[in-house]
């Protein structure tokens, strides 16, 4: 691009790279992709297209099951023209379509483009234990957030977890099964 004869390469890049002006307004945005594809509470979504700034907030949505859907809503974290950084808070286990709502206009969807994947312990330390005692489990996908751990039935104090781990106390009031 030149103007009065000086040349500013480096808009003409910015200009291939995707549109610099938002879509009109009534207009869906374009959604390409959602990154990762699978994931638990507390994952962060990125979720790439065009189109998602200069019309107000979006409304992120995972939605499960196309014949009576019920739809959870992300904590937007970001947005640009071309992507949208969302924190799942609440959702269901299942594969879920991910939706994008702007002010005044269609939302846009990639069906069946996230899977809320379910925990999976594959480890418990140590195998016996008694009330107050501090017990690991081991696994995978635990998510980040809202972690809870009930043994019969009773709510266990979180010492510390990642998506991989988790250790908890065990209650007061647990039968005794013999330790």
């Amino acid at each position: 691009i030149c103007m009065a004869r000086r040349c500013l390469p480096f808009l003409s890049v910015l200009l291939l790279a995707g549109p610099l002006v938002p879509a009109p307004a009534g207009q869906a945005p374009l959604l390409d992709a959602v990154s990762p594809a699978s994931g638990t509470l507390g994952t962060q979504l990125v979720i790439g297209g065009s189109g998602f700034s200069g019309r107000g907030a979006p409304k992120v949505l995972l939605v499960f099951d196309a014949d009576q859907p019920v739809s959870y809503r992300l904590r937007v974290l970001s947005v640009t023209d071309v992507e949208i950084r969302a924190e799942i808070v609440q959702a269901e286990l299942g594969l879920a379509s991910v939706s994008v709502k702007l002010p005044k206009a269609p939302a846009a969807v990639l069906e069946d483009a996230f899977e809320v994947l379910p925990p999976q312990v594959t480890g418990v330390a140590p195998l016996a234990a008694g009330p107050g005692d501090v017990i690991t489990l081991s696994g995978a996908n635990f998510g980040a957030r809202k972690l809870k751990v009930l043994l019969f039935d009773r709510p266990c104090k979180i010492i510390a977890s990642d998506g991989d781990s988790v250790n908890f106390r065990v209650p007061p009031s647990v039968p005794d099964l013999g330790r």
